[in-house]
């Protein structure tokens, strides 16, 4: 509930109305109808309202007219000239006849007071956004703060005195909550909010069993989940526990996807069946510890679980048929602090504790150390890696970070408003990015370190549903009423990534088909694990998915016959076989730490690429790489873990790289130096002489070569060269998708599943070529060009694309890299994928890996981690 324009220091806000006073401002009730009224004038909202919603509700008074508002729209005005005082009170209430009905049911949420009569389009803001309530904000109630309390706390910051005088009289469920006469909850109405069926009320039921255990839960759109229980008096270790939980459950028409529970003496679960009927199993020792796992049949792979005398975790062998058992062994200190990890291979790493038990020290394997340094109150002040590099970090009096400083010394800076929500963050150039909040502390603002600013509404479940960018039309969120979202309408036009894209959903959630802005259908099919069994392309063609007991993906079909792909794996879930054609596969080797040894590509008549990996240091980093019995390629790194050499040993020039504290290049030698310089925001500013340039989000925008150009979201958009000619242009849908590329006045098109490239399309729509994917990111398994044929992918360890083979075994095109991605040609059948899987744009050298883009050349990405300093502070 929302009063507007009075100004007072003490509120009655909710109350029985003294018809001896009839004077003072009240909110009420006659029948369905809200009614704002002040010394005789009555306005009478022409919106009746009913019960289990929630409503906004308004009222203002300029001293000419007297309006009530609900949810954002003005629904009655009349005249109150000569009627407004400057004491009267605010009633939540009866008009005089003492029913409570009139208190709104006795479900307000909040009762707010300004200092002036809010416009129309300010409180439509408030309705739609939650916008902020400004300075105007005078008093502010929140009534379930204080539901039994007569002293309700104003949270508007002014300390205005607010009393509920007959609260007693009824109870506020401000939250939506209604519970039955035991206290259990059976009902939480949330608020109304716009689907594509027009305003709905989502409600949440509860129902339970004679012995108070939750029964069924029913969604708000109506699907139930069930449980059942254990009460069969000769089953003691299960009786009144959970048996079986069933989404969907309806006995005529519902899915009834069924997951079943046995328990064991103590009461632990010792068997879990999935809906498939394949049931894990679990086993606990006297102490109630986990001793072993067994997985469904008919694999039933083992792993066993020891403990030490303190009840800590010793040791985690998993069992296995081929060679010894696979074992991770752990050492405690006092206090049950992790001392040592020792892997299997017997390479340990170590953790020390400062005399408060914070952990200050982690050595690895190869004895390099890093260690942490804490302030008084406990709070990470100081890391210093294993090259002497020193990362600080400095808080305010709320435990926020303030300022982290960088290895180089260069500091960035954080700023909170009194909520402790950040606001500011200024970089060492001082350009900053700045937040800004709605009362429930959703962003509604955000500028960018170029000053543009993007806006963001929300509804009443705070979700966005609507995004207002800089120079473009906005984008529109519609969700159904259980919060997936079903219609985003872009307002920018198909050929520049806007549009409508539609989605819905099957009974229990699932995807089940997306209308994206070409008008493209991509559909979907699951089993009852939740796992996909079936993808349909736009053209109704389609691809099937067939899983083992434990969920493993082991077949992909084309048109659900055809074998692409096959997948083994052995105890420990390690790909072993992946076979494409009746001759063609790829096997893997490993050894007991997991670390791939040998990846064979067999190819049809007996042919083979065999990648050797058998070098590896004691924390994992391949020390040397072999192709088919030729000279190994071998590896150098520095105690940071960063590649300093590379010796090829078969007349090509070796590499060696040089780096600051912070991991910045400085130099590169290869038959040659280059040189790096790099800024106070560990951009490199210049490159063998070539001068760098940025703007001001970080966003690299001159290599020397090209000119580069992004949107407020720091998505390139363009790439031109030096004289200014278009060499690329690039277009994104509203995920940030790109959709569409322009090279030479040729537009490829993009069809997605999820953020996986399935199509693409000419810019005609023509169909140009399929892609199907592995279980993995950036898998493919094959490329299918209508009218000329299939093409499978070969790939190296590192999941980078060595071949495309056609379908009678024949190899087509090989790629190979140097060891920061640069390729050593393109492809002539249109194949996108190259180094680590990912689509390489050879227009301008640079590889899109979604978030952003990879320059080759010097081993670093155009834009700043959008992530910000999470994954480091040079990215």
């Amino acid at each position: 509930m929302l009063f507007v324009s009075f100004l007072l220091t003490t509120y009655t806000i909710v109350t029985q109305y003294d018809v001896s006073l009839h004077e003072g401002y009240y909110f009420y009730l006659y029948g369905n109808t809200p009614i704002f009224w002040l010394n005789s004038a009555q306005a009478n909202s022409s919106q009746t309202i009913s019960k289990d919603q929630w409503y906004h509700i308004v009222g203002t008074n300029d001293g000419s007219n007297l309006k009530i508002y609900v949810n954002g729209v003005c629904r009655a005005t009349v005249d109150s000239s000569g009627r407004s005082g400057s004491s009267y009170d605010a009633y939540i209430g009866s008009d005089g006849n003492d029913v409570d009905d009139y208190y709104f049911d006795g479900e307000i949420d909040s009762v707010k007071i300004f200092s002036r009569a809010l416009s129309s389009d300010e409180i439509e803001a408030l309705y739609l956004t939650g916008a902020d309530d400004g300075n105007d904000l005078e008093g502010y109630w929140k009534m379930n703060d204080n539901a039994y309390d007569k002293t309700v706390t104003d949270s508007s910051g002014n300390k205005n005195h607010g009393t509920a005088s007959t609260l007693n009289t009824f109870a506020m469920h401000t939250d939506g909550k209604v519970e039955d006469g035991v206290g259990s909850l059976i009902k939480i109405t949330y608020p109304t909010i716009s689907t594509p069926d027009g305003n709905k009320t989502p409600v949440q039921s509860f129902t339970y069993n004679s012995s108070g255990q939750i029964d069924t839960i029913t969604a708000p759109d109506g699907i139930v989940r069930k449980y059942d229980y254990y009460y069969n008096a000769n089953e003691p270790n299960n009786y009144g526990r959970l048996w079986k939980v069933i989404e969907d459950y309806n006995e005529t028409d519902g899915l009834n996807i069924t997951t079943e529970y046995t328990y064991g003496l103590l009461g632990k679960i010792i068997e879990v069946k999935d809906p498939n009927g394949n049931i894990r199993k679990s086993k606990y020792n006297e102490l109630d510890q986990l001793t072993q796992a067994i997985a469904p049949s008919p694999l039933e792979y083992v792993t066993n679980f020891s403990y030490d005398k303190n009840g800590n975790s010793s040791r985690i062998e998993r069992e296995l048929s081929s060679e010894p058992n696979q074992i991770i062994s752990f050492t405690n200190r006092m206090h049950s602090k992790l001392q040592t990890i020792t892997d299997p291979l017997g390479n340990v790493t170590t953790y020390g504790y400062n005399k408060n038990e914070e952990p200050n020290l982690i050595t690895d394997a190869e004895g390099h150390s890093e260690v942490a340094v804490y302030n008084e109150r406990g709070l990470l002040c100081k890391v210093v890696d294993a090259n002497g590099g020193i990362t600080e970090l400095s808080y305010d009096d709320n435990g926020n970070l303030m300022e982290i400083k960088d290895a180089n010394g260069n500091g960035t800076t954080y700023d909170y408003d009194g909520f402790d929500r950040l606001i500011c963050i200024t970089y060492p150039d001082d350009t900053n990015e700045v937040l800004g909040y709605d009362k429930n502390s959703n962003i509604i603002s955000r500028k960018n370190r170029e000053g543009e600013t993007i806006y963001y509404g929300y509804d009443a479940m705070n979700r966005v549903i609507l995004k207002n960018r800089p120079d473009d039309p906005n984008i529109a969120y519609l969700y159904n009423i259980i919060g997936q979202e079903v219609d985003v309408n872009d307002g920018r036009s198909v050929d520049n990534g806007g549009g409508v894209t539609t989605s819905s959903y099957d009974r229990i959630g699932r995807i089940k088909e997306v209308n994206d802005i070409e008008s493209r259908i991509i559909k979907y099919e699951y089993d009852e694990r939740g796992l996909r069994t079936k993808l349909v392309y736009p053209d109704d063609s389609f691809i099937t998915y067939e899983y083992d007991t434990m969920s493993r993906l082991t077949k992909v079909k084309m048109s659900g016959t055809s074998v692409l792909a096959e997948y083994e794996y052995d105890e420990l879930s390690r790909r072993t076989l992946l076979t494409l054609l009746s001759d063609a596969n790829i096997v893997y080797e490993y050894d007991i730490g997991n670390r791939l040894k040998k990846l064979i590509n067999n190819l049809n008549g007996g042919n083979s690429i065999v990648f050797d990996y058998n070098d590896y240091d004691k924390v994992g980093n391949q020390l040397s790489m072999k192709v088919d019995d030729a000279n190994a390629h071998e590896y150098t790194y520095d105690s940071l873990y960063q590649l300093t050499d590379v010796n090829y040993n078969n007349g090509i020039n070796n590499i060696s790289y040089f780096y600051d504290r912070l991991g910045n290049r400085t130099s590169v030698e290869n038959s040659g130096t280059t040189n790096y310089l790099h800024n106070s925001l560990n951009q490199y500013t210049s490159v063998g002489g070539t001068n760098y340039s940025y703007d001001e989000n970080g966003n690299l925008t001159n290599d020397g070569t090209y000119k580069y150009y992004y949107d407020c979201e720091n998505r390139l958009t363009d790439a031109n060269d030096q004289n200014g000619d278009p060499v690329a242009v690039y277009k994104y849908d509203y995920r940030g998708r790109r959709i569409s590329k322009t090279v030479g006045g040729t537009t490829t098109k993009y069809c997605y599943d999820d953020d996986q490239v399935i199509a693409e399309y000419d810019g005609n729509n023509n169909l140009l070529r399929k892609f199907v994917y592995g279980p993995g990111i950036d898998e493919p398994i094959c490329m299918i060009v209508p009218g000329v044929g299939t093409y499978y992918y070969h790939f190296d360890g590192l999941g980078s694309i060595i071949a495309l083979y056609n379908s009678s075994g024949n190899m087509v095109e090989s790629y190979s890299y140097d060891v920061f991605g640069d390729p050593n040609t393109t492809s002539s059948l249109g194949n996108p994928y190259k180094f680590t899987g990912r689509r390489y744009d050879s227009e301008a050298g640079l590889y899109y890996y979604r978030a952003r883009y990879y320059h080759p050349a010097i081993g670093r990405f155009l834009q700043a981690d959008p992530i910000g300093y999470e994954a480091g502070m040079n990215l």
